[in-house]
């Protein structure tokens, strides 16, 4: 189960026809435009689970299940300023959402007005399948316990993380917890419950769709624009 994945079974499978209705677009315009989003959202995520915060609001976000109707109900429209939200915690600002989706465009042949429009929802509905994912994996009470505990640590300064990469996220993401743990704050014990939900996200945050060496470049460089320019903000 990936990103993409989880969007063709969003609503019952109906999740497509519901966008597509939405922004006056054909079925397969909006797949189209689904599968070119997919890889900017995967790297997105990923890149906000590079830093232990952002992995807290990940947590946090499946934990309080705001966004499990936008996924899993074929009569709702995802809520715009829930996803917006979302949106901002992926890509940063409006302006990066906008390279996002014109990128996207480029890729699908979707207009980018239409993607950046479509972005928010498609984020809501992400997220509800994250939930719902981890949910039929039996991992909620983790989820729950990882939520609690990095919210527990807020405020609070954590360990020195170390230099993060993508090549074990899981490996990154368990140092973490641990770290919190040394340095006696409330998170969960390494377990076999802990590994698997580390390594299900890892998993679901796969984009599920082929990219080009040359668009994984263009997103990798955007999205290390986008973190450069969050790190020169709390300077």
């Amino acid at each position: 189960m990936n990103l993409y994945d989880l969007m063709m079974g969003a609503q019952g499978g109906r999740g497509v026809d519901t966008l597509a209705s939405q922004f006056r677009l054909t079925p397969q315009q909006t797949q189209a435009a689904l599968q070119a989003m997919m890889p900017a959202f995967s790297l997105g995520l990923q890149n906000l689970a590079q830093n232990p915060m952002g992995l807290a609001a990940l947590f946090s976000q499946m934990a309080n299940g705001a966004h499990l109707a936008a996924y899993a109900n074929p009569m709702q429209i995802p809520a715009a300023g829930l996803g917006g939200d979302l949106i901002g915690q992926i890509f940063g600002s409006p302006s990066n959402a906008q390279q996002i989706a014109r990128q996207a465009a480029h890729t699908s042949g979707v207009a980018p007005q239409a993607i950046q429009q479509m972005m928010p929802l498609v984020a809501s509905m992400l997220m509800g399948g994250l939930t719902q994912a981890m949910s039929a994996q039996g991992l909620t009470s983790m989820v729950t316990q990882l939520a609690d505990a990095f919210t527990t640590a807020a405020g609070l300064e954590p360990p020195p993380p170390p230099p993060p990469t993508l090549a074990n996220p899981v490996a990154l993401w368990t140092s973490w917890i641990e770290g919190f743990t040394g340095a006696g704050k409330p998170t969960p014990q390494k377990s076999p419950a802990l590994q698997s939900t580390l390594t299900t996200l890892n998993s679901l945050m796969q984009a599920g769709v082929a990219v080009s060496a040359a668009q994984r470049q263009a997103l990798n460089n955007m999205l290390q624009s986008i973190s450069n320019a969050a790190k020169a903000t709390k300077v």
